[in-house]
C-alpha cells in the first residue's frame, strides 16, 4: 500500500523540489516519495511562476520545461532579490529591503 502524505508534507517536498538545486527524482528518493506523487505538486506552482515571469515581462515561449522555469525563476531572485512569499508560489514575491 502507498504511504500518504500530508498535504503540509507534499508542500515541502514542492518547495524543496523547488529551490534546492537536486533533481525531482532525487528529491523524490529523499523524501520517500513517488516521482508521480511530487509531479503533482509541482506542475502548479511551475505554471504560477511562468505566468509571474511573463507578467513581469519576460519572454517565457521558450518555458515549455520546468527546468527552464526554475533556473529562470532562480535567476530572477538573484538578480531582484526576491524572496518566496508562500510554497506554492500563488502570492507574488516581495523585495528583502521590505521585510526588514
Amino acid at each position: 500500500m502507498a504511504k500518504v502524505h500530508s498535504d503540509e508534507f507534499r508542500r515541502e517536498a514542492v518547495r524543496i523540489a523547488f529551490t534546492s538545486g537536486q533533481t525531482r527524482h532525487q528529491v523524490a528518493v529523499d523524501l520517500g516519495m513517488t516521482i508521480q506523487e511530487l509531479r503533482l505538486g509541482l506542475r502548479p506552482r511551475y505554471s504560477a511562476a511562468r505566468e509571474m515571469l511573463e507578467d513581469a515581462g519576460h519572454d517565457v515561449s521558450d518555458m515549455d520545461c520546468p527546468e527552464a522555469v526554475k533556473a529562470a525563476v532562480q535567476e530572477q531572485m538573484k538578480t531582484a532579490r526576491l524572496v518566496p512569499v508562500d510554497t506554492l508560489g500563488s502570492q507574488p514575491a516581495q523585495k528583502k529591503e521590505r521585510e526588514q
